[in-house]
């Protein structure tokens, strides 16, 4: 009985612990699937609240097992469309063989699988995306997690940069000048056709170098000395500068200034360069021309004023001739009438011929004719409109329209004067 008795004590013991057991079990198996329903929850809601779009594909098949909120608006479609389709379904059918080699290559290499591709809508609306992809367990299996980024915007704005840029290029290359732009340490960024025609050099050869990977040691120590002013002191420089050709030495006028910052920093120099080799043998021709030109100025100045005392010698001899020679002569003739007159006229003349009267009269810019200035002669001396008439030989109102004449060309047409008295004060 004693045995009896202890063996069902025992059962009872070992019942006990098994229950004990089995709810140990049960509590743990409750907590970790309220653990895996937690994490399951976090993980949903982390995928659902992401801001791109989430893909989940089993990695063998390459079926498509979840998605989150953002897939679907990328799709445009409801989730319960989307799962059960392949991944190749996701992009356009003429790159289905270059997407299903990424989408081995993310299975191959597990994380961090970076790529662009392209998604397309059932519509044939197409998205530019970025993917990043990685391999993970999930319900026991492995999968591919592609997040997928809409890129629409940034391609947009690279396109922008890029016809920008190429229109930035293309303006470069049509000017006259040569133009260039430096980072901070002096490694070209940009530069135009003209940089390159100058110096035979290519793009490749010379972008995201120096110039002392370039030109000779004196040329590049000077353009970068150059380039130092022009940072150091972060404001525009007109510099002039001589670089080395083919065809030898060019002299250039640089306007050099610094690219700054969002901060006001000096970041890199752009300078805009005009060969002025040829002005400046045109300015040398030009100082060689102006140093002859002086000199034969110099000689003709000579030359005039040698003129100048001949004439006045000429005029001086003249003056003496008439005086001592004709005058004496005149004064001695004792003729009467009509050729006592002439006589008399001529010894006026002469006379007048001695004085400044004929070259005032010229110098006054009056323009008279020559019989004009034989008429003033006559009127000066006295003699009538009659007189005159009858020693020129002409009519006597040609004589009066000398006169008016005259007296227009003076200046004097309107005014109160007797033209004699006015020409004897010339």
């Amino acid at each position: 009985m004693k045995d009896s008795r202890k063996t069902k004590e025992r059962l009872i013991i070992e019942i006990k612990e098994l229950r004990e057991s089995l709810e140990k079990q049960i509590s743990e198996r409750n907590r970790v699937e309220n653990a895996l329903s937690e994490s399951e929850g976090k993980y949903r809601k982390l995928i659902e609240t992401a801001n791109d779009a989430i893909f989940i594909a089993d990695a063998e098949s390459g079926i498509i097992l979840d998605v989150n909120r953002r897939a679907e608006e990328m799709m445009n479609m409801p989730a319960e469309e989307i799962i059960g389709m392949h991944q190749k379904e996701l992009h356009p059918e003429d790159k289905a063989g270059d997407y299903k080699q990424i989408f081995r290559e993310y299975i191959r290499n597990g994380d961090g699988i970076s790529d662009e591709v392209v998604v397309c809508r059932k519509d044939g609306h197409k998205i530019p995306v970025e993917i990043s992809a990685s391999v993970i367990e999930w319900g026991g299996k492995k999968v591919v997690q592609g997040i997928f980024r809409d890129i629409t915007r940034r391609k947009r704005i690279e396109d922008a940069l890029t016809q920008s840029k190429e229109q930035m290029q293309y303006i470069l290359d049509n000017t006259t000048s040569v133009i260039y732009i430096k980072d901070a340490q002096g490694k070209y960024i940009i530069v135009n056709r003209q940089f390159l025609d100058l110096f035979h050099i290519t793009k490749e050869e010379i972008i995201g170098k120096t110039n002392h990977d370039i030109f000779p040691k004196e040329m590049a120590d000077t353009f970068q000395a150059n380039d130092r002013k022009v940072l150091k002191a972060q404001a525009p420089l007109e510099i002039e500068e001589v670089a080395l050709h083919d065809d030898g030495r060019h002299t250039y006028i640089s306007i050099k200034f610094p690219l700054l910052d969002s901060k006001g920093i000096a970041c890199g120099v752009c300078g805009i360069s005009t060969d002025i080799t040829e002005r400046k043998k045109a300015e040398k021709r030009l100082e060689v021309q102006k140093e002859a030109l002086e000199q034969k100025n110099l000689a003709l100045s000579e030359i005039l004023g040698q003129i100048e005392i001949e004439k006045k010698q000429i005029k001086d001899d003249v003056i003496a001739n008439a005086e001592n020679l004709l005058l004496p002569i005149i004064q001695k003739l004792r003729l009467t009438g009509e050729s006592r007159k002439y006589v008399q006229l001529l010894q006026k003349n002469l006379q007048e011929l001695t004085s400044s009267f004929g070259t005032k009269l010229t110098e006054r810019g009056a323009k008279l004719t020559s019989r004009e200035v034989e008429v003033c002669g006559m009127v000066k001396n006295g003699l009538t409109s009659k007189e005159i008439a009858s020693l020129l030989n002409i009519s006597l109102r040609t004589v009066e329209t000398h006169r008016i004449k005259i007296r227009n060309k003076l200046g004097i047409v309107n005014m109160d004067l007797n033209l004699s008295s006015y020409l004897k004060t010339l």
